[in-house]
């Protein structure tokens, strides 16, 4: 493996990751101040749950396909089970 392919596919790994956190922090500590600041609190603590329980999965997606990008390294092969891991 080149080592220009190799940066391009630890960017896109990184990115993975990043996007992931993203979507979770996003959802926790940037909608739920919005949605209490603007709805009672029962109403926004629902749609903030509802927010959460959506974006979890996706992000848990996110960090699958980016352990099954990475494994196809040799060097990430060696540490699948790490991986799986960090996405559970």
């Amino acid at each position: 493996m080149s080592s220009r392919w190799q940066a391009w596919h630890e960017a896109g790994l990184r990115l993975a990751l990043a996007a992931a956190l993203a979507m979770l922090a996003g959802s926790g500590y940037l909608a739920a101040p919005v949605l209490f600041a603007k709805l009672d609190a029962k109403t926004a603590g629902d749609l903030a749950g509802a927010i959460f329980a959506r974006a979890h999965p996706a992000a848990m997606l996110f960090l699958c396909a980016a352990a099954a990008f990475a494994w196809r390294r040799k060097v990430a092969a060696k540490a699948w089970w790490a991986w799986i891991a960090v996405a559970l």
